[in-house]
């Protein structure tokens, strides 16, 4: 069965980056009931001031007990991942933040993404 979360529930996060760096902030993966992958996207709601982002693609094992709905037959196997990393600006020190949302399906309705950034 499917997670009857609200649309767009906000998740916050604060995370500590040090200075000149960059830190993965968050990795999603989507999956079939045939265990393949299922497209999804990730909108920028609000964009780091002091600092940029990056995608990259990755992979993740699909766990026994998913955030939103079931493994089923897929558990331990393998689906492809958008990473998303916050590389800060040179020399940037402080406060920042960034808000994006993951949409997928209509069933798995889409979460918002709220990360507070402390660069030091």
């Amino acid at each position: 069965m499917l997670s009857a979360c609200a649309s767009n529930q906000v998740i916050s996060k604060v995370k500590t980056v040090p200075k000149n760096s960059e830190l993965l902030i968050g990795e999603f993966g989507y999956w079939k009931r045939d265990c393949s992958r299922r497209h999804f996207d990730i909108a920028i709601e609000r964009y780091p001031k002091g600092g940029e982002l990056r995608f990259e693609v990755g992979s993740l094992i699909i766990p026994q007990d998913p955030l939103v709905g079931s493994s089923g037959k897929c558990v331990g196997k393998e689906v492809q991942s958008k990473k998303v990393v916050y590389v800060a600006d040179p020399g940037f020190v402080g406060n920042d933040s960034v808000r994006y949302v993951v949409k997928s399906s209509a069933l798995l309705k889409d979460k918002a993404y709220e990360v507070d950034l402390k660069v030091q």
